[in-house]
């Protein structure tokens, strides 16, 4: 007979080690408390990820020094950078979280993938749309003063607003797909959805994210 108490174990297991999986934290769930954990097991649970995902962010730092030219035309475009990766995180991070809650729910399977792309396509253009269009007129009210500080370059403000909100539509929308397909690609060759962690996927969308960025403000601003 299972009791409550057995059950309400079960649940505390199941949701510490997928809020665990979901933080990047590996090893095996330990059945000791937080505070009579070791801080050599914390380490050894935590080293891995960390490691791996340090080599991985060293080409984000590559993509600024391939295009380091195009943050030296405009300086302003270094205002932005963050802002348009970050959004790419949270939107891919958002998607990421509804999939795999719906996957451990059973309302949905690999056999849905097309469904789920199709529906997260269209919510990232919807999410992408309005935040290009909220920071275009954002630029169009704070571009005056920045100029005037000596931090813009000769450009033409609807090029820059438009490359601006242009790079952060393509880079919402490609994150969110994104973070909707990973979790169906990690349980279609047998892996735990969860295993898609938020560090990784934040890792994947920084980079990604990077070379949109510069790549459709150089295209779009004709910088090279």
């Amino acid at each position: 007979v299972l009791t409550y108490d057995d059950a309400l174990e079960i649940l505390q297991e199941e949701s510490t080690e997928d809020i665990e999986k979901l933080s990047g934290i590996g090893g095996e769930q330990s059945e000791v408390s937080y505070l009579n954990t070791s801080v050599v097991q914390h380490f050894r649970r935590r080293v891995t990820w960390l490691v791996g995902l340090a080599f991985v962010s060293l080409l984000s730092g590559y993509v600024m020094f391939r295009f380091n030219s195009v943050l030296d035309h405009v300086r302003l475009l270094t205002l932005f950078l963050p802002m348009v990766v970050a959004a790419g995180g949270n939107s891919g991070g958002q998607a990421a979280t509804m999939v795999i809650r719906a996957m451990a729910l059973g309302e949905i399977s690999t056999g849905n993938a097309v469904r789920i792309a199709w529906k997260e396509t269209r919510t990232g253009l919807m999410l992408g749309l309005s935040l290009g269009i909220v920071m275009a007129l954002f630029i169009s009210f704070v571009l005056p003063y920045l100029k005037r500080d000596g931090t813009g370059a000769d450009f033409d403000f609807f090029h820059l607003a438009f490359a601006v909100s242009a790079a952060l539509m393509v880079q919402v929308l490609s994150a969110t797909i994104l973070g909707a397909l990973l979790p169906i690609c990690a349980r279609t060759i047998k892996l735990d959805p969860a295993v898609v962690s938020a560090p990784s996927l934040a890792s994947t969308v920084d980079i990604s994210g990077m070379m949109i960025y510069f790549i459709t403000v150089g295209t779009i601003l004709g910088i090279r």
